[in-house]
């Protein structure tokens, strides 16, 4: 079997898609920017379990009485599994 490619002859096509493909990549990091998530914005996560299920709004409660800010507090897993994230 002699295969004969002809990788040069589409050297041009091939330049220009990867041109494309980065001034687009360019455009949405402009537009949408970066999605930078707990490990390089900062910040603590925490994950309960409780005994019994357990109201969102009473653990959210207790982060705005406690001086907390900028929080978010949603389930996973089960109803009485609850992960907590604060920046």
């Amino acid at each position: 079997m002699d295969f004969n490619i002809p990788f040069m002859k589409y050297r041009k096509i091939a330049a220009y898609a990867s041109l494309a493909l980065f001034v687009i990549s360019i455009v949405s990091l402009s537009f949408r920017g970066l999605s930078l998530g707990l490990d390089f914005s900062g910040g603590t996560l925490v994950e309960v379990t409780y005994e019994d299920s357990v109201n969102l709004e009473e653990v959210r409660g207790m982060l705005t009485n406690n001086g907390f800010d900028d929080y978010q507090v949603v389930n996973f897993g089960s109803d009485r599994d609850v992960l907590i994230k604060i920046a």
